[in-house]
């Protein structure tokens, strides 16, 4: 596991955490504020977030205390404390061993111009908002799994993820998404285990955004102190919710994708309980709104029963400019399905409509089997290594792989500090 290493007085770093590689940087030379950051094509930063505590006031380097990879800032009743988790996680934890003066703890979030923040709610709002083309909310829920944590919590996208270089190095386009994080929703808990779950808010309105925690009062008033509040920052790629795909086809247009070849396609999900099953991540040509009926690339990820996976491979197809296109540039979709109604492909919904739904009543469809398309807020965990002419390699479209182990996340898990503050 990544932890802390010690820079200086002031500042404590991680070179690699989580499936996507994040630095993280801790600095109290302005406060106490946490910086995560990812290198993308170049050495050059395209995307980061930096969060600075509001509560923590003017520094004193003799508070600042640094043991077993846990960063903590110590005062007289409350501690707030650093560290990562198994899982590639980041903590933000506030402990405090009376009850405060208020409710509600402040942070001021900052992040690249390229990042976007979407929160997820719960799966009936999101039905409310898109059914994606199913009849009845029974329905929907009996195929959707959302964790209990990734409701009310925020998810970090950043379009650079997708970008596509040619020959030369330049930015030839935007194409895609790629999940940076996720924000989870909080929970409190006291000294004898006791626990309830707590608002995140960031106002995206604002920026530098305000970004908030609100405990229950009731719970404060009534805990056994010390009690630890916690903030968790999941750093993967990999979707937080997830949702059957047996007779069902989710598909990505990633538009004006210059001449070059497609290889590697994968998608990230997990089987639930009963026999085995298949995942087909597969890329078509558009034609005209729809995907074309020739398959360009695909893989087939085979999955065990309970088996929690990212996988990818598949053949490699590659395509000329046509006569008269200059630039060469087409438009492609992306697609993933899957064999069994047991096996779950894993998806954010940061807001919006990210692509199209489709029905297929076929175990292994083709795009010939898609009918009745709808419109999906669900971004998939798919995705697909492009190589221009040029020879420059990226991974584009839905989220980009990762382990699918946020899926089961624990509080109970967490470390047992509450005794020793």
């Amino acid at each position: 596991m990544s932890e802390f290493q010690k820079k200086n007085d002031l500042e404590y770093f991680i070179d690699r955490l989580g499936d996507n590689r994040a630095k993280v940087v801790l600095s109290f030379k302005d406060g106490m504020c946490a910086r995560l950051s990812w290198n993308f094509e170049t050495s050059s930063e395209k995307g980061w977030i930096k969060w600075t505590s509001q509560d923590v006031g003017t520094v004193l380097s003799s508070r600042i205390k640094f043991t077993d990879g846990e960063v903590r800032y110590e005062k007289s009743e409350r501690t707030e404390a650093i560290y990562p988790e198994l899982d590639g996680r980041l903590e933000w934890a506030i402990r405090l061993s009376e009850k405060p003066p208020t409710n509600t703890f402040f942070w001021l979030l900052e992040y690249h111009q390229d990042i976007k923040i979407g929160k997820q709610g719960s799966l009936e709002e999101d039905y409310q908002r898109n059914n994606s083309g199913y009849k009845t909310l029974q329905d929907y829920l009996a195929n959707h799994i959302r964790p209990d944590d990734v409701v009310e919590s925020y998810v970090f996208y950043s379009s650079a993820r997708g970008d596509i270089k040619d020959a030369n190095g330049d930015y030839t386009q935007k194409a895609g998404t790629g999940k940076l994080c996720i924000f989870y929703r909080p929970i409190a808990r006291d000294k004898t285990g006791k626990w309830v779950w707590c608002d995140l808010d960031i106002n995206t309105s604002l920026y530098p955004s305000p970004m908030t925690v609100t405990v229950p009062q009731d719970f404060l008033d009534t805990a056994v102190y010390p009690i630890e509040i916690d903030p968790d920052v999941g750093n993967t790629s990999c979707g937080s919710s997830s949702n059957s795909h047996h007779n069902t086809v989710t598909a990505y247009l990633e538009q004006n994708v210059p001449a070059g070849t497609w290889s590697d396609v994968g998608a990230c999900g997990h089987e639930i309980g009963v026999g085995a099953g298949n995942l087909y991540a597969s890329i078509y040509e558009d034609a005209g709104g729809g995907a074309d009926s020739q398959l360009l690339a695909e893989a087939s990820i085979a999955y065990a029963q309970d088996e929690n996976d990212c996988g990818g491979t598949g053949n490699t197809a590659a395509y000329d400019p046509e006569s008269g296109d200059p630039d060469g540039a087409k438009d492609f979709w992306i697609a993933v399905s899957s064999s069994s109604w047991a096996l779950y492909v894993c998806y954010d919904s940061p807001g919006g409509n990210q692509g199209k739904k489709y029905d297929a009543n076929n175990d292994h469809p083709t795009s010939n089997d898609w009918s009745a398309d709808a419109d999906t807020t669900a971004l998939c965990s798919v995705w697909a290594t492009y190589t221009t002419a040029g020879g420059i390699e990226r991974n584009i479209a839905g989220s980009l792989p990762a382990m699918a182990g946020a899926l089961a996340r624990k509080h109970y898990a967490k470390r047992d500090i509450l005794g020793a503050i």
